[in-house]
Formats: C-alpha cells, structure tokens, sequence
C-alpha cells in the first residue's frame, strides 16, 4: 500500500519491455516483512498487458506521495463487499494463493519463478500457496449465474480501469477485432431482464419498421 510513483520502473529497449516495481527501496529504509529492501517485481502478467497505460499514470506526478488514496482497511471492506455483491465470498489475502496457483495451471512460470516472483524463501513454502486444482474446484463451486457474472465483469475491466485512470479505451478495440463481442436479440425485453438480473452489461435499442406493428419492439 506504500507504492510511491518512483517505485514503478519503466521499460527500457533492451529489456523484457515490461513496467517494474520496486519493492521497498533502500532509498526510504522501510524494510519487507521478511527484512529484504530493494527486491523488484516484473509487471508481465500475459492476460494484463493492457495495464501498460495505467502504470505510466500511477507512475506520473506527484511524486513521494503514495499511489493510492486509501487505507489498507478501506480496501480490504471495499474487495470484501463486491466479491460478496458477486456471490463469490473472498478476501484480498486469497489473492497470494490465486496468482501463483494461476500460473501454474496455465503453465505461465515454472516453481521456482514462481518462487521468486512471491518472494518466498524455499520451494516448501510456495508448494503450500501454489494449489492450482483447488483453484479450478472453487471456480466450478461457483453458482453458474455468479460465474457468469464475473466473466462479463472481467471482459469490462479494461474499460473500467483506463477510463477511470483517464488513460482511455483504444486498445480494448483492438483487443477485441475479430473476436466474440455479443449477441443480438429481438423481441419485447425479456433477454435484456434475464442479462441484468446475471450481472450481464446489456443495452436495449428500441427499432421500430414499417413491416412490423408492436407496441414496444427492441433489440438486445
């Protein structure tokens, strides 16, 4: 929570063309739980690469001033309630379980990567977070209405992000050419009320012909 803008590095032409963080330099001599100063995380996770925008903004001034404008607590009541709102109870802390049990099911780093990307000290202690079965169980354990909703809130998270980080949304049409979009319904609204009451975006368009005759005909 203590992320100044200095502490986010940006790319260089020679490296991995990735942000960094920098992880409670030396320079402010607030050491980590584990005692280590100056570690440094690579910013490569391959499903987030639209992020890039976001870090150049958290990255601008002020400077040495945290990055955030809340509290840990607030943040912690703030994930608690949405996540419950979702129908998918957690806490933020899960997370240290989630991120490398993700990229061990989907094959994105090897263990000791893994290892070094949590900062965990031996092999032993990484095979107790990374559980990448037990992350796919608690998805399928999942009412399917609160998985739906999830997925269609997670295909918006670009959007929401960038916008509200005033970075835009450009790549998100990129991201999105010649893939799945949505659907097209006609009818009376049935489909739009069904969508809203899963979490679904939907936007209705009324469209009125000359070969039809009803009251209130729309498109989903």
């Amino acid at each position: 929570m203590g992320v100044q803008p200095e502490d986010l590095a940006p790319p260089t032409r020679d490296e991995s063309g990735h942000w960094s963080l920098i992880i409670c330099p030396q320079t402010r001599g607030v050491a980590a739980k584990t005692g280590a100063m100056g570690d440094s995380v690579v910013l490569d996770c391959k499903w987030q690469q639209w992020m890039t925008p976001l870090w150049a903004a958290l990255a601008g001034p002020p400077r040495g001033k945290p990055v955030w404008t809340f509290a840990c607590p607030e943040l912690t009541n703030q994930f608690t309630e949405t996540c419950s709102q979702l129908g998918a109870p957690a806490v933020p802390y899960m997370m240290r379980r989630s991120g490398p049990s993700i990229d061990r099911a989907l094959q994105f780093r090897p263990l000791d990567e893994v290892r070094k990307r949590g900062r965990w000290a031996s092999r032993k202690s990484v095979v107790r977070y990374e559980k990448a079965a037990r992350l796919s169980k608690a998805w399928h354990d999942l009412p399917l209405a609160s998985q739906r909703r999830c997925e269609a809130l997670d295909a918006r998270l670009e959007e929401l992000l960038l916008r509200g980080a005033g970075c835009g949304a450009r790549s998100t049409a990129r991201r999105r050419r010649g893939q799945y979009v949505g659907d097209f319904f006609a009818g009376e609204g049935g489909v739009a009320r069904a969508g809203r009451r899963l979490g679904v975006p939907v936007r209705t368009l009324e469209v009125r012909t000359n070969t039809r005759e009803a009251s209130d005909p729309q498109v989903t």
